[in-house]
């Protein structure tokens, strides 16, 4: 299993090449691994309304119907937000200046699921609670072959 943040599941879900996944990818089609489900938390569909109301980002379509098609995909799987979770992203250590409500939930995800958290936040990457990896690096992925073999848990 692997999380994305949301705005690396924004680039993933419009199609964007994402060298991160791409390495994993291509070194599990080279042993013949099987491929990670890749996961969303579903707080990320709160933060893309707070992201395209505040003109961060723009999307080709109304939010709404960006959001249902998001949803309806199979190319990830949404994670929701549990009870455990919310008490994990309030149990976190302080976090570093540019991480919001949105980051510590995303980041508890990955926590609790024991997953790597592919990000480009460059303050997600530098705080101790999570296991980020950076988005354009090919190579950091792939040493987690045997994690993401694991079955997903819910």
């Amino acid at each position: 299993m692997i999380i994305l943040d949301t705005s690396i599941a924004v680039r993933y879900l419009a199609g964007e090449t994402i060298p991160a996944l791409e390495g994993l990818f291509q070194n599990l089609e080279k042993e013949g691994g099987k491929s990670p489900v890749i996961c969303v938390s579903a707080i990320s569909a709160g933060e893309i309304v707070k992201l395209v109301k505040h003109g961060d980002i723009v999307l080709a379509v109304d939010t709404d119907v960006w959001v249902d098609a998001a949803l309806s995909t199979s190319r990830v799987r949404w994670l929701p937000v549990t009870p455990h979770v919310a008490v994990a992203a309030e149990a976190l250590p302080a976090p570093p200046d540019g991480i919001d409500v949105y980051d510590r939930i995303i980041t508890a995800t990955s926590r609790c699921y024991n997953a790597p958290l592919v990000t480009a936040n460059k303050a997600i990457l530098s705080y101790p609670a999570v296991n980020g990896i950076d988005w354009q690096d090919k190579k950091s992925l792939i040493k987690y072959v045997k994690l993401l073999e694991e079955p997903l848990r819910t």
